[in-house]
């Protein structure tokens, strides 16, 4: 039985032979006539030569079987690996982040460390009002006051001078009707901002308020930190 010049499909010829499906089913092939391998025609309407019919419910069932498997093989295949248009989506949103997100994040982590040197700050201005009620003077002592501020050992802090916390170095200046309260940023802060200082003025009179002394980083930028 020689089927090769009616240029069917290899998997419809094999079900052909195996009598699968019926040689009338294959109508719809313009080549196909029945006599030409010995098949009876079985469907009750001849083939006509020269003249394609429609399949019937046979072999339209067996072609769409024969598009979903081309279709799972083509799932199959594509779960294997990414497209270069995937990798570069990806490197593209990772991009966007590392602009945006991640200097987001270190600058919300100074504003809370400096948000510690705020709180530092009033305690210190209350306990000079203290000690200078007591005294009639300020005093540029860590231990003369009536507070305890650790350093970075977490030791309370004696003497005057500079004196080193963490993350930050803090220092009265020699007081007078007024006095000065220095800090300034220690360790490897943001390259936005650098490794700046700021200075409160206190007393009678003044604001007490923090004041930009340096900031190696750019010009305004440690502005932010108290806004």
């Amino acid at each position: 039985m020689r089927i090769r010049h009616l240029n069917l499909p290899a998997r419809v010829a094999s079900n052909l032979l195996s009598k699968k499906i019926r040689a009338s089913d294959l109508s719809c092939y313009p080549n196909f006539a029945s006599q030409s391998i010995g098949f009876p025609a079985t469907s009750g309407r001849p083939a006509t030569a020269g003249k394609s019919q429609l399949p019937d419910s046979r072999v339209t069932s067996y072609m769409k079987e024969e598009k979903m498997k081309k279709m799972r093989k083509s799932v199959l295949y594509r779960k294997g690996g990414f497209t270069l248009i995937e990798l570069l989506v990806v490197v593209l949103i990772i991009g966007i982040l590392a602009a945006f997100a991640i200097p987001q994040y270190f600058r919300v982590v100074e504003r809370t460390r400096f948000g510690e040197v705020q709180h530092l700050a009033a305690s210190i201005k209350s306990a000079e009002e203290r000690q200078v009620s007591r005294t009639g003077v300020y005093t540029d002592n860590f231990g003369t006051l009536d507070i305890e501020i650790p350093d970075v050992n977490g030791n309370a802090m004696t003497g005057n001078g500079v004196q080193i916390m963490r993350n930050y170095t803090v220092d009265i200046a020699p007081p007078g009707a007024t006095y000065t309260i220095t800090f300034t940023r220690t360790g490897t802060p943001p390259t936005r901002y650098g490794l700046y200082s700021f200075t409160y003025n206190c007393g009678p009179g003044a604001a007490c308020m923090p004041v930009v002394a340096s900031c190696p980083g750019g010009a305004g930028n440690c502005d932010e930190l108290v806004q």
